[in-house]
Order: structure tokens, then sequence, then C-alpha cells
């Protein structure tokens, strides 16, 4: 394998090992509380919003 083909396995198998069976307030508050920033959204209502002190501000994250 090539060192693409091991990275895309790794990321392919990360993908699945991720998925969630669902994302509510209460599962995006706890992922949320071990990140720098995130935004989290669904059906256009924010669940969680956090850009922490030490993160860069994005214009991805609001």
């Amino acid at each position: 394998m090539t060192d693409y083909e091991t990275l895309i396995a790794q990321l392919d198998a990360e993908f699945e090992a991720l998925q969630f069976t669902r994302l509510g307030f209460e599962e995006a508050w706890q992922i949320g509380q071990d990140l720098a920033a995130i935004d989290k959204s669904k059906k256009g209502q924010t669940l969680f919003h956090a850009v922490l002190p030490g993160s860069v501000q994005s214009l991805f994250i609001r």
C-alpha cells in the first residue's frame, strides 16, 4: 500500500468509528466540552457554539 492509500484507509476507518446514531443537545454539549472551537447546528438551530481562549477565530466557526 502506498502512503496515500494507507492514509485513505485510516481516514475511512476513523469515519466509520465516528458515526453517531444520534446527535442531540446533550451529545453536542459533551463533544463541545472537549474542543477548542465548534459550531454545531441542526435544521438551522444552533445546538452548540464556542470558541475558547487560545483558539483562532475562523470564518468557518461563525
